[in-house]
């Protein structure tokens, strides 16, 4: 059985959806859940090339989206020129629409924070998307967040016929996992708030999710992708994205070394840096640390295409035993733009970045059983494209 895994920041879901022949029902009503979030993306043959059907359900309330951004149904709703739009909810204050160019993507952000732009990721950052086969079916899920506590649970309830699911959890950046789903099956995800791993109710392939966890590190990084995965075309960042501060990583399968990544960052005086990446094992706020820190002795070196301009950090990300302050060892690359070259960077080669160790004297022998996360940093304001990483010597199974 072969997975993929799509990622993104957290407080964002994406549906993919080609020419969908099953049209949903788009009348109003009210639901018998004050926090079920429903969204519907459908390009019918009868509806413009550059515009979707946008359903948003929350205390009865619903929109329809087209390209602009400008065009809803219910005129309750304020919107500006980025397709923001405000709900009447108190559950809900606000959300954050956009639309890629062939319309085949949608974007929401839920946020019970008053100040634009700020998501409260433990109550509505959780996200998914959905892949559809052979683009036959409409898209369906619904979100219930089951309590308003810090011990409520986040379920999403999938019908029969949707496959390739990927689930998000609100919390600590985390991609919960994906599974496909036969046509004739309903699966359950419940999932912690307290954060661990996701619980699969009626379905019995547990073993096979995935977990590998993105983060932003804070830099104004835009994000260019593909909708398949498997080739990872290389085409450039669309503008109606470029506001996410996000990046997608695409997995081929879990025995697959490969990932892709688009990357693409801002000129920002505000932030005169920018940086991405994953992590290896699960973020800083989990207690066990055991379960933050992956062994990376076995990994010889990193195989992965970059294509850019300006000079760019590769960067493992460690902590030495009994320090408090992170470990870096990197490997500066000088790209030429457009020029997409192969590299393949000896783990030995790395340098350790002065001053990242508070015992300077550590080394990479010291901490390569302790390592957190890879990197890509840019110093000035840089593009940088990324493809095809490999790391030489562990699977992403084992770094699940």
């Amino acid at each position: 059985m072969k997975f993929r895994l799509r990622l993104w920041l957290i407080g964002t879901f994406v549906l993919l959806c080609g020419s969908c022949t099953k049209t949903p029902d788009l009348s109003g009503g009210s639901s018998d859940h004050e926090n079920v979030l429903e969204a519907y993306v459908v390009n019918q043959t009868n509806l413009p090339v550059h515009s979707s059907t946008v359903r948003l359900v929350n205390n009865s309330h619903w929109a329809q989206l087209q390209e602009d951004h400008s065009s809803f149904v219910d005129s309750s709703y304020a919107t500006d020129k980025y397709g923001t739009v405000y709900l009447d909810s108190t559950e809900c204050l606000k959300s954050n629409f956009d639309m890629d160019v062939k319309g085949q993507m949608a974007n929401f952000r839920c946020s019970d924070i008053e100040d634009f732009g700020q998501v409260r990721l433990e109550r509505y950052g959780v996200l998914y998307g959905v892949t559809l086969p052979h683009q036959t079916i409409a898209i369906y899920g619904s979100l219930i967040h089951t309590q308003s506590d810090d011990n409520g649970t986040w379920m999403l309830r999938v019908p029969p016929g949707v496959r390739g699911l990927v689930v998000y959890s609100a919390d600590h950046w985390r991609a919960i996992g994906s599974v496909t789903v036969a046509a004739s099956d309903s699966v359950e995800f419940v999932i912690p708030k307290n954060g661990s791993r996701m619980m699969i109710e009626n379905f019995e392939d547990e073993e096979n999710v995935t977990l590998l966890h993105f983060w932003n590190g804070g830099g104004n990084w835009w994000t260019a992708f593909d909708s398949i995965g498997t080739e990872a075309e290389h085409i450039e960042p669309d503008a109606a994205t470029s506001d996410l501060m996000n990046a997608r990583v695409y997995v081929d399968s879990l025995d697959s070394y490969v990932l892709h990544v688009g990357l693409y960052p801002n000129d920002s005086a505000q932030i005169p840096k920018a940086m991405l990446g994953f992590n290896l094992g699960q973020p800083a706020a989990t207690k066990d640390t055991s379960l933050i820190y992956k062994d990376f002795s076995a990994v010889d070196s990193i195989h992965l295409d970059m294509s850019g301009s300006g000079t760019i950090y590769v960067q493992l990300i460690c902590q030495a035993e009994g320090q408090d302050y992170r470990a870096v060892f990197e490997y500066p690359v000088d790209l030429n733009e457009k020029n997409w070259t192969s590299y393949s960077l000896a783990v030995d080669d790395f340098k350790k970045l002065e001053g990242s160790l508070l015992d300077n004297e550590s080394s990479w022998n010291d901490v390569k059983t302790r390592c957190k996360s890879i990197a890509f940093y840019a110093k000035d304001s840089t593009d940088l494209w990324v493809d095809n990483i490999e790391l030489e010597g562990i699977r992403l199974r084992d770094i699940e």
